[in-house]
């Protein structure tokens, strides 16, 4: 049995969706059935809103310019799962999306209808999410506009069939057929990819699709959510976002992260917040905005190869690209991978 923590007795049960009302939806199909279709392959615009403050008031007026921009689907009377990324904390480096955004992101989607808004996330790195949520304020502003909490980490479980591909461009790695996952993330309608702008010492760099190693259960697979890395990094980012078929992704890039990401690297002002439906695309343009060429990325070369997006870059609204583009130091082994 999942141990019940005091996060969840604080948090989840204002949120959550009850067990019969997931069963009803497993039963007689599969849960990947019940997902959002997955973008076609001409991907929808992503967004792009300059933003070079943390001020609420200029994070609220990005925000809704930015959902405009690139509308996200329909949350009239539906659940939305903001999935942050909290890998860590750190008091002198911007290693968490920032809770200001996160905190502005829950009211817009409340705005447009949504009925439940929760924030749901699982730390690869430190296991004590008290500690990581209690830091960053997150505790605070969450209880304040009352919005739950889901530590993803000690979430009920629901064994889930994976979307997984066969070996394409050399990936082979080992399909994740199964998975235990969090049953906030398979009963939400919407899941919201909410990244920070950082390169990766072991992937390059990290966005919306990495994000999601936050949802695989830590008390399941231990941390840093080891079946993941057993099995290859982009195979595995690949396979998630395949499965899980997030719906949107919001990234924070007002400060980002360079160097020894995602948790020792430097600040680096990007000034800006990322928008769109397809986290393929959102990746594929945070990349570009760090200097980077997508297609040298292996997680962006799998991911086309699987079907996620064309190997060339998606369309944009909004600000101009260019006057974002800064060149973001990255481990030695990425020198290459810069345009």
């Amino acid at each position: 049995m999942v141990p019940l923590t005091r996060r969840r007795l604080l948090f989840a049960g204002a949120g959550a969706v009850s067990t019969l009302a997931a069963m009803r939806m497993l039963r007689g199909s599969s849960w990947l059935q019940s997902r959002q279709a997955a973008p076609p392959p001409g991907v929808p615009p992503t967004a792009l809103v300059g933003c070079d403050s943390y001020d609420p008031k200029l994070v609220r007026e990005a925000l809704e310019r930015g959902l405009q921009l690139a509308p996200p689907p329909d949350v009239r009377g539906k659940t939305v799962l903001l999935k942050p990324n909290f890998v860590e904390y750190s008091a002198d480096r911007p290693v968490t999306t920032n809770v200001g955004v996160i905190i502005a992101a829950a009211r817009a989607f409340r705005d447009l209808g949504a009925r439940h808004v929760v924030i749901g996330e699982g730390p690869g790195h430190n296991p004590d999410t008290d500690y990581v949520w209690h830091r960053s304020g997150l505790y605070r502003a969450a209880s304040e506009d009352q919005v739950p909490l889901v530590d993803l980490n000690f979430d009920d479980l629901v064994l889930t069939h994976m979307r997984t591909f066969d070996a394409v461009n050399g990936f082979r790695g080992r399909a994740l057929e199964h998975l235990y996952l969090p049953k906030a993330i398979v009963t939400a309608d919407l899941v919201v990819s909410m990244p920070k702008l950082k390169t990766h010492h072991w992937a390059g760099f990290t966005l919306s699709m990495k994000n999601l190693y936050g949802v695989v259960p830590g008390v399941k697979y231990g941390w840093p959510k080891n079946i993941l890395h057993m099995n290859g990094i982009e195979r595995s980012i690949v396979e998630l976002t395949m499965s899980i078929q997030p719906g949107y992704a919001i990234a924070d890039g007002i400060q980002g992260m360079e160097g020894d990401g995602p948790i020792m690297g430097t600040p680096v002002a990007s000034d800006c917040l990322l928008f769109g439906r397809s986290l393929y695309a959102v990746d594929w343009l945070g990349a570009t905005l760090m200097g980077l060429d997508p297609a040298r990325l292996d997680v962006i070369r799998l991911a086309s190869a699987t079907g996620l997006g064309p190997l060339s870059a998606p369309p944009v609204v909004g600000d101009p690209a260019s006057g974002f583009v800064k060149k973001f130091a990255v481990p030695p082994r990425y020198d290459s991978l810069h345009a």
